[in-house]
């Protein structure tokens, strides 16, 4: 069934737009970390509002309960498909690198969030987006080129994966 969809999906996006299928997979490897970024913070928020409206606990315990848990999910999704790098071998440096990152994003957003709003004077929510997306951005070179680099292999060159 998933061959089926995937190769109705590349059939039609090679008739009705061929660009965008070149666009897409030029920029295979950077989509698939945007989108397993988006999974790790939908995973926050969820674990976040489960264990604080429904069981009661409190926000900052379940905050840090969420962060483990979107941690979790990053991981796993940079490591087995956005970076295709299936090995074992080296888990625990690359979950000890990879909750590094996380650790030093956690510990600089706030600062970097700080310098903004008192330094450009931008509105707090601009603000935090222009932190989230340099953070972003630094944490994808971190990880491609050294918490993955081992094992990251070259990508297939179908579209759809």
């Amino acid at each position: 069934m998933y061959q089926t969809v995937k190769q109705s999906l590349k059939s039609f996006f090679a008739e009705k737009a061929p660009r965008f299928l070149e666009c897409v997979h030029t920029h295979k490897t950077i989509i698939k970390y945007f989108l397993s970024g988006v999974t790790a913070v939908l995973a926050n928020l969820f674990v976040l509002y489960v264990l604080t409206d429904i069981f009661g606990v409190w926000y900052v315990v379940s905050g840090i309960a969420a962060f483990f848990v979107s941690i979790s999910v990053g991981f796993s999704l940079q490591k087995f498909w956005t970076f295709r790098a299936t090995g074992v071998r080296h888990i625990k440096r690359q979950m000890a690198m990879y909750m590094a990152v996380g650790a030093m994003n956690l510990a600089l957003g706030p600062v970097m969030l700080y310098t903004i709003v008192e330094t450009f004077g931008l509105w707090y929510v601009v603000a935090q987006v222009v932190v989230m997306a340099l953070l972003a951005v630094g944490s994808y070179f971190i990880n491609r080129f050294i918490t993955f680099k081992q094992e990251v292999s070259y990508e297939r060159t179908d579209v759809i994966n």
